[in-house]
């Protein structure tokens, strides 16, 4: 025995070292050759020509493949997912588009056709696709500098969106510079799934996404504030200091009545959340908060009256199904907007793919990030043509389409259908939601 303790210590000594630090260049050089150059083909080498028509089929259209084992099971969960997540959507439509400083309306567009278009070449079964606010920020942001989202009574270009006397109208020529960004978004995201360049999500850091998603959440907030607080005149910037600045400078037009409404559905709808997650009883409860918020408010605003109430509500949407934004494209603008596509096409496709195999591992199924990308492209190429905005996977949605039952991209058909039905009969109703 003692010998063979001697043993051990006369052997030889190892350790375990950090492996050397490699460039960046390097890594992407070594994943290359087996993602961007793979060969296309070699699935359906050796294959008969039926089987190779199928898995065809099957590559460019996911939901071929698993329809033909759908039941009706299956069909009711995914109607419950669906209505669920319709009932959050269409408030988080709204409120959304008015991040990106676009009309209401376009939010909801962006909620009609993408899910349709995901749902067909789309592979997460759990990803609910709409509008989302990180997005929506950042391309406010982006496309405030290239054009000035309203115009004050005089006709002219201004970044505030209202004063005094009401709000603005929106400025059609930002308004169509959007459409066009989210066309060539859709466009590079499109050509990344086709090439196969999906590894190139990888690089982006994690720490620096949930950076831009803790800062996003912060500035979000202090958006929120002017309709919080009642007031008609508010800084374009998005900086806390400037936020602080406006509301000390503007308190006289703090609106006591504007701000105890807000408060008293915010203070629900947190309710709702912490009853949630204590008790999975009250998951419906929480998941539809949004939604009874809106219609409760707009009620009371209906039986007050808005006038002796000073609440400033969205107005009037338009009737009916989005018009095609196709000519309404400035090609002489592809510069300008391709800037601004660049940026909010990566940001997109970070977060949906991200989200989707987030739920992916969680219900022991496997995504191909080059097709999450090809569908993430044609969505938003199809959202842009139906007056829509950039689009990508929900994180709040999602979540709750997965606690909902949701069993296939099924939910999204729903919700969709949800919206349609809402476009051409309900938003004559919106006219008295607040802001």
């Amino acid at each position: 025995m003692a010998g063979d303790y001697g043993a051990r210590e006369d052997s030889p000594e190892c350790k375990v070292t950090i492996p050397p630090k490699r460039a960046i260049l390097d890594d992407a050089m070594s994943i290359l050759p087996v993602t961007a150059v793979r060969d296309p083909f070699k699935d359906f080498r050796g294959k008969r020509r039926r089987e190779q028509i199928k898995l065809l089929i099957y590559s460019i259209f996911p939901i071929v493949e698993w329809i033909q084992q759908y039941s009706w099971k299956l069909f009711r969960d995914d109607i419950i997912a669906g209505l669920t997540i319709a009932s959050l959507a269409v408030p988080q439509d709204i409120a959304y588009a008015k991040l990106a400083h676009l009309p209401a309306e376009n939010g909801l567009y962006s909620s009609l056709l993408p899910p349709y278009v995901y749902s067909v070449f789309g592979s997460s079964r759990q990803l609910a696709i709409g509008p989302v606010a990180v997005v929506s920020l950042l391309l406010g942001e982006l496309l405030n500098k290239e054009f000035k989202p309203y115009l004050d009574r005089k006709g002219i270009a201004t970044d505030k969106a209202s004063d005094k006397l009401g709000s603005f109208d929106p400025n059609p020529q930002y308004v169509y510079f959007a459409f066009l960004v989210t066309f060539l978004t859709g466009l590079i995201q499109l050509g990344l799934g086709l090439f196969r360049l999906g590894f190139i999500i990888e690089y982006m850091s994690h720490s620096v996404v949930v950076g831009f998603m803790a800062g996003a959440a912060v500035t979000i907030a202090g958006s929120q504030l002017k309709g919080l607080l009642g007031y008609t005149t508010y800084t374009p910037k998005s900086n806390i200091q400037s936020i602080i600045n406006s509301i000390h400078e503007h308190t006289e037009q703090f609106k006591w009545q504007t701000f105890t409404l807000g408060m008293v559905f915010l203070t629900y709808l947190l309710i709702a959340k912490v009853l949630a997650k204590k008790n999975k009883k009250f998951f419906y409860f929480a998941a539809t908060g949004p939604l009874v918020s809106v219609v409760l408010s707009a009620a009371f605003i209906k039986v007050a009256g808005i006038k002796r109430l000073h609440v400033k509500t969205v107005g009037r949407l338009p009737k009916g199904l989005p018009s095609s934004s196709f000519e309404h494209f400035d090609w002489d603008q592809t510069s300008r907007a391709l800037k601004v596509a660049a940026i909010t096409a990566f940001v997109a496709l970070t977060e949906a793919v991200a989200i989707g195999r987030t739920f992916a591992i969680k219900n022991n199924y496997h995504i191909d990030g080059s097709r999450e990308m090809t569908a993430c492209g044609l969505m938003n190429i199809g959202s842009s043509l139906t007056s829509g905005y950039v689009t990508t996977g929900s994180f709040s949605r999602s979540a709750v389409n997965q606690t909902a039952g949701a069993k296939t991209t099924v939910s999204n058909i729903v919700m969709a259908t949800v919206i349609l039905f809402t476009l051409i009969f309900i938003t004559p109703l919106f006219v008295n939601i607040p802001q």
